[in-house]
């Protein structure tokens, strides 16, 4: 249930953001990596409860998940990691 809190944070921030001539915000774009810790879903399903009575009502939550470079210390190897 912490994406609740995930989710309001996202959009404070984004209204924190937001010109005062501003109307609203209309999408909210994020870029979370493979090790976020939350899940998708839940946050999208939170961010409109979060929203509403905001300028922020209506505005669409694009998650955008980027993947982690992992690297052995000893050898140097990386390997790709999507969280998949």
């Amino acid at each position: 249930m912490h994406e609740a809190g995930i989710a309001k944070s996202i959009l404070d921030a984004a209204l924190r953001a937001l010109p005062d001539q501003a109307k609203r915000i209309t999408k909210i774009t994020v870029a979370a990596g493979a090790f976020a810790g939350f899940e998708e879903e839940s946050l999208s399903e939170h961010f409109p409860e979060m929203a509403n009575g905001t300028r922020g009502e209506g505005a669409t939550l694009e998650i955008k998940r980027q993947s982690a470079v992992l690297r052995c210390s000893q050898c140097g190897n990386e390997e790709i990691y999507s969280g998949v």
